[in-house]
């Protein structure tokens, strides 16, 4: 999906985020026709927006997120430490351990995904669900070559940077419609 929406130099001041707010719910005709044109564009990538989506995103548009290089690293290792090191009694046990607190370090990242910006919470249980099946994927045996934690990690990447394009979109449409000026 391309990026639809350029930032503008210029920001809404307080009265112009109610005004557009405002401009929305009171629902003209053109701008009904450009949220529901843009709900199906939610359809066709399997995401939903809500009208109350709407005015949150004219009130707190949502940043593009930046890649998580430091948390990609931590992923490589744990997903090399789990492959790679049970050769012996103490690389089990050391294998273990660093293998637990970069499940934790894994963990918080995730925690961190969800938690914050309201466009974020749409985002927990398409995680969670990935999260569990990374940690019940490796207790299984002959699984752990799968670097499942690095996926993870990339697929999280992508459904977030997706939802905020397709949040862009809204606002560029919108914007095009003279509803959000400049946003």
């Amino acid at each position: 999906m391309e990026t639809y929406y350029q930032e503008s130099s210029e920001e809404l001041k307080p009265g112009e985020i109610k005004q557009a707010v405002k401009k929305v719910l009171e629902s003209p005709e053109e701008v009904k026709a450009i949220v529901e044109k843009v709900k199906d564009i939610f359809k066709e990538e399997k995401e939903e927006l809500e009208d109350e989506d709407v005015k949150l995103a004219i009130e707190d548009r949502p940043e593009d997120p930046d890649f998580p290089f430091a948390i990609l690293i931590v992923a490589v290792l744990k997903d090399i430490i789990d492959f790679g090191l049970e050769l012996t009694l103490v690389g089990i046990i050391f294998t273990k351990i660093l293998s637990f607190i970069f499940l934790i370090i894994l963990f918080l990242w995730c925690h961190n995904k969800i938690s914050g910006k309201w466009w974020k919470k749409r985002m927990i249980g398409w995680i969670w669900k990935r999260y569990i099946a990374v940690v019940i994927l490796e207790l299984m045996p002959f699984f752990v070559i799968i670097p499942a934690n690095v996926i993870l990690i990339l697929m999280a990447h992508h459904k977030e940077k997706k939802v905020v394009k397709l949040f862009d979109l809204l606002l560029e449409e919108l914007n095009k419609a003279g509803v959000t000026k400049g946003m």
